[in-house]
């Protein structure tokens, strides 16, 4: 496969894992806020709602890790095409019922369903079905290793710094829906 394609897979890939892991960090912070984003899509039958909200962020968690890390990464990216196609039905349904609810994209910290999300979560969708079915991509754990089992010491340095990057820009964006969180709930200031 062309440089500039596995290139191209592997920026992706990265991309597409920052998505799933900032998509499912909100999530699992306000889980009783993710139930209510849910419950206001009215597709799935009440008794499924709870535990669709408890398995969504777990699901964009594994995909997120497992994209990032390389483990299993096409796995990862079929099945967050898959998901991705899902979230834009969902949205579309409710748009074509008429219905102004929020997108749960971030649980319940997020913005009103529109076409716009429908044509991003379509395009995600296509690029992660484009690393699901591009030859295994660079910086994949379970291509790194050599026959040996060794890793090489740069391969090793690259997972290591991706990491770590992922790692605090996942703590920024906590940190900032922290921070929103808790401006929303101050009470207002009197001027004075």
């Amino acid at each position: 496969m062309p440089e500039g394609v596995e290139a191209a897979a592997l920026g992706l890939r990265f991309l597409l894992a920052f998505v799933f892991v900032s998509a499912a960090i909100p999530k699992l912070l306000d889980h009783d806020g993710f139930v209510r984003v849910v419950a206001a899509y009215r597709i799935l039958p009440r008794r499924r709602v709870v535990s669709a909200a408890a398995i969504i962020p777990r699901v964009e968690l594994g995909i997120g890790g497992a994209l990032l890390l390389g483990v299993a990464a096409r796995a990862a990216a079929a099945v967050a095409t898959l998901l991705l196609l899902v979230f834009a039905a969902a949205i579309a349904i409710n748009l074509r019922r008429g219905r102004n609810i929020e997108c749960g994209c971030l649980g319940s910290v997020s913005e009103p369903i529109s076409w716009f999300l429908v044509a991003r979560d379509l395009l995600l969708a296509g690029a992660a079905a484009f690393c699901a079915v591009a030859s295994r991509p660079s910086l994949a754990v379970d291509s790194v290793w050599s026959a040996d089992g060794a890793i090489s010491a740069g391969d090793a340095a690259a997972l290591a710094i991706t990491a770590i990057g992922v790692a605090v820009a996942e703590s920024l964006v906590v940190e900032a829906i922290r921070a929103t969180r808790l401006a929303s709930n101050a009470p207002p200031r009197s001027r004075s």
